[in-house]
């Protein structure tokens, strides 16, 4: 029979994610360019090109002229929220070994990288951004959790079906056997009143038989 582990990993990583929260931590972040003060989350259980896309696709959102190589970068970035200067992006997706995909981001405000301490307002606009990502990626990995469970949902249900659909045979099968088996009985009990009436012939026959021989006998 056709089994999926991947039941197993559905609940392990269900029962992982109930258990953490989009948390944005920040801290100096080793770059191309050299560390950098930068603002990180994870994204859990997340796939490294499926994230790599979406943030991309976020950057551009941000009006940035944006490429990717090792890292990527956003040039002369623009959001009203933070004031109407432009700014640049640097960024890194990567594997956050046995959690998901790590996202790390440094905003270059033009001569000094953004932070809580010198930038609480602009910080306060960075982290809606990024939290938002982080909420709508981490909506992508359940929702395709929520449809690959539905996929085992439905081979679990019809291997139910099948077993239920097999109990019928077989229940059907027993209860062919039964009429036969009753139809043999009622058959055996016949041939019983049959035998003892033929055993009456045969005894009957037998006295015929010897009254011929005696017959036979007394002819001189």
């Amino acid at each position: 029979m056709k089994t999926f582990p991947l039941v197993a990993l559905l609940l392990l990583s269900t029962i992982s994610f109930a258990q953490k929260k989009i948390d944005i931590t920040e801290g100096a972040s080793a770059f191309l360019n050299g560390s950098q003060n930068a603002f990180s989350f994870i994204i859990y259980n997340a796939d490294l090109k499926t994230v790599s896309k979406a943030w991309e696709k976020q950057l551009k959102d941000l009006k940035g002229k944006v490429s990717n190589k090792k890292e990527f970068f956003a040039d002369n970035c623009s959001v009203k929220e933070m004031g109407a200067n432009t700014f640049d992006v640097y960024s890194k997706v990567e594997e956050a070994l046995g959690e998901g995909i790590r996202v790390t981001v440094a905003f270059d405000l033009g001569g000094a990288y953004m932070s809580s301490a010198a930038h609480p307002d602009k910080v306060v606009a960075a982290k809606v951004i990024l939290y938002n990502f982080a909420v709508e990626q981490t909506r992508e990995v359940v929702k395709t959790e929520i449809e690959l469970a539905k996929q085992q949902l439905e081979f679990k249900e019809k291997e139910l079906s099948l077993l239920m659909a097999n109990e019928q045979e077989l229940k059907r099968a027993i209860a062919d056997y039964e009429d036969k088996i009753a139809q043999a009985k009622t058959g055996i009990e016949g041939l019983k009143s049959l035998q003892t009436t033929k055993m009456g012939e045969v005894e009957m026959q037998k006295t015929v038989v010897k009254g011929l021989d005696d017959k036979l006998k007394s002819v001189n």
